[in-house]
């Protein structure tokens, strides 16, 4: 019978998890239908900031100077036997105008600015080859990219001659078109992977694929969201990527902390649902605060005035929500049927059935040796805790050097791989037609008169005088005046970022007396986009921070614990930034991921990547911690609970990030560099936060601050210590030894037989290892009296087991005698011992 303090909490999963399932069925369906066909209902762009100068300049000279900015570039280049010259653009220009295209596009000029005649092409220098830019109907990038479908299907291209599109409208249609089948490559290469790692980490095929199943069922629900909310605003095609990555890396990492708990439950508890219950009870109060931290950063990306981060938001949150509701119930009512077949075993062997109220047996293993890997960590980290923090720190501050000269860039054609279309479309158009690119750097300005009187030529000769001596230009030069406006190209010294500290000078010049000035071209609407992100980046940033610590404090009810995870998360995103910049904007390990560097990193990504990995960095936190605290509310000793913690949690937080690196490894594959941006920089931060921060410098942190982590809350009494005691005894007690009877030494493989008794060995480790005084070493001394704590237990444990092969438990506390660990280890290696539980990966021995 089960205690009422021991009774399994009602939980719709045990009470009708058949009808849980139904409902997850009907709800995947449902989203299903949705989802199918989300990318015809997305937008390519999205990376760019409305209501800005430069969008206000680009009405403006459009107004003022006509379609001055064409949607898609026609790339026409003749054949070795084609027509050329003249012939070359007749034809051209009678294919373009011809009764099935003329509804669908209409030729813009090819002189300056587009001012020179609308239906005839320009010619390259050889002859060879004729642009021409047009515009293509429709009022909305929607109808614009349905237009551009149905004019790739009308237009033909003159006899011997080839035709390519390329221009803003047909970039964002194939970068978007790359985009999903990278998704679905991702997918695909991902999937196997994953499955193939979980199989090793559960041992048995039902547990490996509950995961999958509900990372599934999460990604679904997630791109429904975005089909709904493409009713009600533009919704970015790019989007999609990232939450399919976030959806099934998160999905496995609650997955698998929730079925490593209850494998762990199922050892202790007699029945599934008392089980079950324990397993909510811990792990899923972890995942429910995870992803409730996830969800509140996530969400500040909708801060932003983009519809990119928009999209990310609204997506991003409906698969997180999507996730954690899987972990809580999808995945409690799969576990609840399935029973004994999630628990596992070896993996050539399967569990046979038990009574009811019987609990899993499993090999005698103490609990130590669930994590002794872990277990040496925390002690070397425990022994000189200032070090490793600062080295840890000094490690992350250098890899975030890089980031002191990021520069950003906008996206365009040579975010795309050289062998696309618009990359090579923009690159014939650059080499063959230089009077035809669009300058970075447009002006225009407002005269205080016609342009053709003396006031006008006065204040438009000034101007230029004082932008013609700025250090960031090199030059500025009239393209088109009408009435009293006038069109200049103001050329930088440099790349992108000299592009943009020209924008910035010029914009600090004060006009002459009537006169106004509007940047517009591309360097503008990368300083513009840059500008939004910053006037909301502290607002986010607050957010974020305080949405976040309110979480953590409520959750641990601890001062120190927020303030320090904190920190910890943003040494992880500054490192994280600036081994993007290292890899994109200086050019590292680009043949290694496949990509053509362009000096610059794209505006957007960073910012995406580090509010991303900061809820990232606090899900592991809470993984973590949420363990540590666990055992100080039931010992009282703070190092201890760290290494406790480290054990229990060490295998899972390092299996669920090396799962979740599969699922972003994948995505670091795509063909455009925006989104490799995004793989790379969580790759990179994630790996360091799960190894570098949340192994070594988190504990060292937890060891320096010791009781006052958890300040103000109070810790409850030591557990009793349930090993026999012996202090009255003067000589250690006679153990039977037979050679016979030594375990194997799973180290060595070889039969390991102490050089004397297991008193000797115990007191031969204290004198030699740890230093004590021989007189001080008694039967009747404990641990606390030779002034050894719990770590300094787990260290002696160690070296006993490299000795001796036995392992012993970590039950014998400081107030222990030698005699009582003489004795258990006398008892562990005639065989005799009793104690034992799960592997660090929760798979049982039968």
């Amino acid at each position: 019978m089960i205690s009422p303090a021991r009774r399994p909490v009602p939980h719709p999963a045990g009470r009708r998890p058949r009808t849980v399932l139904t409902l997850w069925l009907l709800l995947t369906g449902v989203c299903l239908v949705l989802a199918v066909g989300v990318f015809d209902r997305l937008v390519g762009g999205g990376f760019t900031a409305p209501d800005t100068e430069s969008a206000r300049a680009q009405t403006q000279m459009s107004a003022r100077f006509g379609a001055t900015e064409p949607d898609v570039l026609l790339l026409f280049r003749s054949t070795r036997h084609g027509p050329t010259g003249p012939q070359l653009a007749r034809e051209v220009r009678d294919a373009v105008t011809g009764p099935a295209v003329a509804p669908l596009a209409t030729p813009v000029g090819t002189g300056p600015r587009n001012t020179g005649p609308r239906n005839m092409p320009a010619l390259a220098a050889d002859g060879r080859s004729a642009l021409m830019p047009v515009t293509v109907r429709g009022s909305s990038e929607e109808a614009k990219r349905r237009t551009l479908g149905d004019l790739r299907a009308a237009l033909r291209a003159p006899e011997a001659v080839t035709l390519s599109f390329g221009g803003p409208l047909a970039f964002l249609q194939e970068a978007s078109a790359r985009s999903q089948q990278d998704l679905v490559r991702a997918e695909v290469l991902a999937a196997p992977l994953l499955f193939a790692l979980l199989m090793m980490i559960f041992r048995g095929f039902a547990a490996a694929l509950l995961p999958l199943l509900s990372g599934s069922a999460a990604v679904v629900v997630g791109l429904a969201a975005l089909r709904v909310a493409s009713e009600f605003t533009e919704v970015s095609a790019f989007a999609v990527n990232l939450v399919s990555m976030l959806g099934l890396g998160l999905a496995v990492d609650y997955a698998l902390l929730v079925i490593s708990r209850f494998r762990r439950e199922r050892v202790r508890c007699a029945t599934v649902p008392e089980a079950l219950s324990a397993t909510l009870r811990t792990a899923g109060r972890t995942v429910l605060v995870s992803s409730c931290v996830v969800t509140a950063a996530l969400a500040t990306l909708a801060l932003f005035p983009l519809t990119f981060m928009r999209s990310l938001a609204i997506g991003g949150c409906a698969v997180v929500v999507a996730d954690a509701a899987a972990a809580l119930t999808l995945l409690p009512a799969l576990l609840f049927l399935l029973g004994p077949r999630i628990e596992g075993g070896r993996p050539t062997g399967r569990l046979v059935g038990r009574p009811a109220g019987k609990r899993l047996r499993a090999n005698p293993r103490p609990e130590y040796a669930r994590g002794a890997l872990w277990w040496r960590l925390a002690v070397r980290v425990a022994r000189r805790p200032v070090m490793w923090l600062t080295a840890c720190t000094a490690v992350l501050l250098t890899m975030a050097a890089p980031a002191a000269h990021t520069t950003f860039g906008g996206i365009t054609e040579e975010t795309l791989p050289a062998s696309s279309v618009s990359r090579r479309v923009s690159d014939h158009v650059s080499e063959a037609f230089p009077a035809l690119r669009r300058p970075s750097v447009q002006a225009l300005v407002l005269l205080p008169a016609p342009a053709d009187t003396a006031a006008g030529r006065h204040a438009l000769g000034s101007w230029l005088d004082r932008v013609s001596e700025l250090p960031s230009t090199s030059r500025a030069d009239v393209m088109a005046t009408r009435h009293d406006a006038a069109l200049v190209a103001v050329s930088s010294s440099g790349g992108p970022s000299a592009d943009l500290r020209t924008v910035r000078d010029v914009r600090a010049l004060d006009p002459p007396p009537g006169t106004d000035v509007l940047l517009g071209g591309n360097a503008a609407v990368d300083a513009d986009t840059a500008d939004a992100l910053s006037s909301r980046l502290p607002l986010v940033v607050g957010l974020a921070l305080a949405a976040s610590s309110v979480l953590l404090l409520a959750v641990f009810r601890s001062v120190l614990v927020p303030v320090k995870a904190m920190l910890t998360a943003g040494l992880s995103t500054f490192a994280c930034l600036g081994v993007m910049t290292w890899v994109f904007q200086d050019g590292h390990l680009a043949g290694l991921l496949g990509f053509t560097p362009i000096g610059y990193v794209e505006t957007t990504q960073p910012v995406v990547v580090l509010v991303v990995l900061f809820a990232l960095s606090l899900d592991y936190e809470l993984f973590l911690l949420s363990r540590v605290r666990e055992e100080y509310l039931l010992t009282g000793d703070n190092s201890r609970a760290v290494a406790v913690g480290l054990r229990d949690t060490g295998s899972v937080i390092t299996g669920a990030a090396g799962l979740l690196l599969v699922v972003i490894a994948a995505f670091t594959t795509s063909s455009v560099i925006a989104i490799k941006e995004v793989g790379v920089g969580l790759f990179a931060g994630v790996l360091i936060d799960a190894t570098l921060v949340r192994m070594l410098l988190v504990p060292a942190a937890l060891f320096i601050a010791g009781g006052a982590n958890w300040w103000p809350a109070k810790a409850g009494r030591p557990a009793a210590r349930t090993t026999p005691r012996d202090a009255g005894v003067d000589s250690p007690p006679a153990l039977p030894s037979p050679a016979d009877a030594w375990p194997e030494n799973p180290r060595t493989k070889e039969y390991a037989m102490p050089a004397s008794d297991p008193y000797s060995v115990i007191t031969t480790t204290l004198v030699d290892t740890f230093g004590i005084p021989a007189d001080l070493v008694r039967p009747d001394a404990t641990f606390a009296e030779l002034d050894l704590d719990s770590l300094a237990l787990v260290e002696l444990a160690l070296v006993v087991e490299e000795q001796t092969g036995a392992q012993l438990t970590d039950e014998l506390g400081a107030d222990s005698t030698l005699a009582t660990a003489a004795e258990h280890l006398g008892r562990l290696l005639s065989g005799t011992a009793d104690s034992g539980t799960a592997d660090s990966d929760g798979a049982l021995h039968v």
